[in-house]
């Protein structure tokens, strides 16, 4: 599996903004790929998220797209639960006709699972200090492009009945899980890779970040998109011209990771990918003075 990030320039940050905020999109290249669309704001929100169709009739959920957990889940319709109010109703799992509750045997073994009440109960924290706890099901789900009708794929998701903290009070309703998942658990994203249905040509997916929002899109990503209208960057790009910069980054300790190679600080009209830059100042070239770097778009903390 691959990962790329695409970056679009999206002007003046905004103080204030709609409940999907969005004025960015990276496009795609490839054969047969899926885009949807990205919500949300760095500082605003601190997040991006992105709509979920789920069930049979569809219902719409938002989810915080993290590619530094695997757990996809969201507030239900459940009595008695603990949760708050976000942007879209809770899904009530008794409206959809193609919903079914994962019994013990079919638990997830990725994720830290029991049996309660002859259903697979979850329980997940997370680093800020929030977590989220319910019960897992299995029913279809696509992205929500808003524009066009993207295939649904039958997949595992989780029904919260409890959340705390971030997740009580934040405006999106879940998480989707995209770091590669170990053992038994797929995550929605490697649902759409491996599906009979072969939504998609390649296991590879990008995400464009906006000011305001974004996009995603699963099987290809769009290089002519990963530019700056800026001076600055126009020097990387005249730098590397048609071609596209990529990172080795590993997966087997179950999340996406990168080697910090060196770190400097560089005039403000230089662009740190240019090498020969006047004035730079190296600060560090030992990569052991670094380590690894998980790449977590869940995040704002570097």
């Amino acid at each position: 599996m691959s990962v790329y990030y695409c970056i679009v320039h999206a002007g003046a940050l905004a103080t204030t903004g709609p409940i999907r905020p969005h004025d960015g999109s990276c496009g795609a290249e490839g054969d047969t790929i899926i885009t949807a669309k990205l919500f949300g704001h760095i500082d605003q929100y601190a997040y991006w998220f992105i709509d979920l169709l789920v069930g049979t009739p569809q219902q719409r959920t938002s989810l915080i797209v993290d590619t530094g957990s695997t757990l996809p889940g969201f507030t239900c319709e459940i009595p008695k639960a603990h949760v708050g109010n976000h942007i879209d109703p809770h899904f009530d799992i008794n409206k959809s006709s193609t919903a079914k509750w994962l019994s013990c045997d079919d638990c997830p073994a990725t994720f830290r699972t029991q049996c309660r009440e002859d259903k697979c109960y979850y329980h997940q924290s997370y680093t800020e200090g929030s977590s989220i706890e319910g019960y897992w099901f299995e029913d279809y789900v696509s992205l929500d492009d808003h524009d066009e009708l993207n295939p649904a794929v039958m997949t595992k998701l989780g029904c919260h009945t409890s959340e705390n903290k971030l997740f009580y009070t934040q405006k999106a309703n879940g998480i989707m899980g995209m770091a590669p998942s170990r053992g038994g658990g797929r995550t929605v994203l490697e649902t759409l890779f491996d599906s009979k249905e072969n939504p998609v040509d390649k296991s590879l997916f990008s995400m464009c970040l906006a000011t305001w929002g974004g996009q995603l899109v699963v099987g290809g990503y769009n290089a002519t998109r990963h530019t700056y209208r800026s001076s600055v960057v126009s020097i990387v790009i005249e730098a590397f011209r048609s071609s596209v910069s990529w990172a080795p980054m590993s997966t087997d300790r179950g999340y996406y990771y990168i080697s910090i190679q060196s770190l400097g600080v560089y005039p403000e009209d230089q662009p740190s990918t240019v090498k020969a830059v006047t004035g730079a100042k190296e600060i560090s070239t030992d990569q052991a003075s670094f380590g690894d770097a998980m790449v977590d778009s869940g995040t704002t903390y570097t």
